[in-house]
């Protein structure tokens, strides 16, 4: 079941029940009377703010929008009413850079990413030249706390939006004309993957090309051109946007065309018992038949003329990486001489002949250390043998007299015998 705004609000740790008289109330003297509790709520309210443009409880995924009251009614909780401080707690939230007015956002001319900090010296001289009422910085709360009709953006969520999309532009597929869009033509593609409004839109594609640098605009005839990439909009960049534009409406348009000849012919099957109704819809059928084969036809035209310019721009890209390849070869070619080479070439000759006499100098010498270590050994091995040989022939000595000793052992046994008592 969807939550609705009230029970998000209900269910927010920070909106507990003994919160809420607080947090509705005008607490606007508390910044001096009770600072810990007036940052609190200032606190409660941006999570909550954040919490809803999270959960899409707005006309907006990155904003929230005051005008005619809406926000504040939207936010209305019985029995406390609507938030009396709300002005304040978006001011609060503004000085902070966690909200950005909308009509300041799209009107700065510079990258809202580098505006100086609080504590340049360019902000210290822009605060006090507001102390002093040279400049009058942005205020969205009126007398009576209310928020001034305006759209105010959440700025951390807006550049979440903003990577997340840019993710989805595919601009390294090789082929050039997918860098290139016009504003109906990006806000389409966009719609395929995410659902972002036109108010949403804009606000990403101002912070794609002024605040990240990561395209180009420009604007002709209220038609907004849009180069992904660092360098500027060309004459021919703008007829392949024009082409990519018209494949798009023609693709609109087949689509509508042959809806409705499907709806006409299911139509006329309806109505076979009136014949003159059915001849209408059938002629009716052929004209729009005529029109769909006519815009596949352009359609199918413009397309193959695309996908020539890509080659042709491929093709220009490989001409320009050869030249220069040829280039950097004539130059690397020009840093060495041929001459050199061949004496360089004698040189490395003359050293690997050089180890191969040291080594086959190194090898004699221990080949004469081998054949003397196998002599000792051999030696060593006929010692051993002729000790076990005599060792061997005095086992033998032994072995030959045993029998006598054991024949003047025999009478012995016998009288040892006689003397034990049966």
């Amino acid at each position: 079941q969807t939550m609705t705004i009230e029970d998000i609000i209900r269910s927010t740790p920070e909106f507990k029940p003994s919160r809420l008289s607080s947090l509705y109330s005008n607490f606007r003297a508390h910044k001096e009377l009770n600072p810990e509790g007036y940052d609190a709520n200032i606190h409660a309210w941006h999570i909550l703010l954040v919490k809803l443009l999270t959960q899409n409880q707005f006309d907006s995924a990155v904003s929230v929008n005051s005008q005619n009251h809406s926000l504040a009614v939207s936010l209305s909780l019985p029995p406390y009413g609507v938030p009396k401080c709300l002005g304040i707690v978006v001011d609060e939230l503004i000085a902070k850079g966690v909200f950005v007015p909308y009509s300041e956002y799209m009107a700065a001319t510079t990258s809202y990413v580098r505006k100086p900090g609080i504590f340049s010296v360019r902000g210290w001289v822009h605060w006090g030249l507001d102390s002093i009422g040279i400049i009058r910085r942005f205020s969205a709360a009126l007398s009576n706390g209310d928020l001034k009709d305006e759209r105010y953006i959440a700025w951390d969520l807006l550049v979440q939006l903003g990577n997340r999309l840019l993710s989805t532009i595919s601009t390294t597929t090789g082929v050039y004309s997918d860098g290139l869009y016009s504003n109906a033509t990006l806000f389409n593609q966009l719609n395929t993957s995410h659902k972002i409004n036109s108010v949403d839109f804009d606000m990403v594609l101002k912070y794609w090309s002024r605040d990240i640098s990561a395209c180009q605009i420009k604007v002709i005839d209220n038609i907004t051109y849009i180069k992904f990439g660092q360098s500027g909009i060309t004459e021919d960049d703008i007829g392949i946007i024009n082409i990519k534009t018209t494949l798009f409406h023609l693709s609109n348009r087949n689509s509508e065309l042959s809806n409705r000849v499907d709806q006409l012919t299911s139509q006329a099957k309806q109505s076979l018992s009136n014949k003159q109704h059915v001849r209408h819809l059938l002629t009716q059928k052929q004209i729009l038949n005529k029109s769909l084969n006519t815009s596949i036809s352009s359609f199918n035209e413009l397309s193959t003329i695309l996908a020539k310019i890509n080659d042709s721009q491929l093709n220009h890209e490989i001409y320009s990486q050869l030249i220069t390849s040829s280039k950097v070869l004539r130059n690397l070619n020009s840093k060495v001489n041929i001459d050199d080479v061949d004496a360089i070439k004698l040189d490395i000759e003359d050293e690997i002949k050089k180890v191969d006499e040291i080594g086959d100098a190194l090898f004699d010498t221990e080949q004469v250390e081998v054949e003397e270590e196998l002599e000792a050994m051999i030696r060593e091995n006929e010692e051993e043998q002729v000790k076990e040989q005599e060792l061997l022939n005095k086992l033998g000595k032994l072995n030959i007299n045993k029998p006598e000793i054991e024949q003047e052992k025999a009478p012995l046994k016998e009288k040892e015998k006689e003397l034990i008592p049966s």
